[in-house]
């Protein structure tokens, strides 16, 4: 893997660690459950998530970062996929989990309803964000590894209530925003 792809993983799970303890008390992920996770490549979090359930799925597009994940974290099922077309039946998980990655979809909308597709009923769709409202050096930090590192020209940042429009425009419930440092965090029932 290249160094710049490292030197992400590296900064990402530093931060990932900070965050991690509100990820999971929102998630509540238990050992029966069939979660699908997506995002933020470094499988850090996968890897966490997969050591508390039995079927943790990771999507990642990108197939060297899949091989890199696949290699480093053998407990996490990935497979590529886009989060517009997710290949598992209608109603399959329990919990979809999308840490830090949303902005970067290039259609929210398809997204949103391909989740609610894959999502069983009352399941629970969490998703990490960065609140680029308040995020202030954080925010220049991320954005440039976004764009340099990573490569990602075209983010849409929505704030937690814009994201929290959208999501319940497209049938999600019992929405809920937490706040943490610099990110946000928003949990909804199908």
């Amino acid at each position: 893997m290249n160094f710049l792809f490292s030197l992400s993983e590296n900064i990402a799970a530093i931060r990932h660690k900070s965050e991690a303890s509100v990820l999971f008390h929102l998630l509540e992920p238990r050992r029966n459950d069939v979660i699908l996770h997506i995002g933020y490549n470094s499988g850090w979090i996968a890897n966490q998530i997969a050591g508390i359930c039995d079927d943790l799925y990771s999507l990642e597009p990108n197939e060297k970062h899949l091989h890199y994940v696949s290699v480093k974290y053998p407990q996490v099922k990935a497979f590529s996929a886009t989060e517009q077309s997710i290949p598992f039946s209608n109603n399959y998980f329990d919990k979809v989990c999308v840490v830090k990655s949303f902005h970067n979809f290039p259609d929210q909308d398809d997204t949103l309803e391909e989740l609610r597709r894959i999502l069983k009923p009352q399941g629970v769709l969490l998703i990490n964000e960065i609140d680029v409202s308040r995020a202030g050096r954080t925010k220049s930090l991320s954005l440039f590894i976004e764009k340099r590192i990573l490569g990602h020209d075209t983010a849409n940042h929505l704030t937690p209530s814009e994201l929290q429009r959208l999501i319940e425009s497209h049938g999600f419930k019992e929405t809920k925003i937490q706040r943490s440092k610099q990110d946000y965090f928003l949990k909804a029932k199908k």
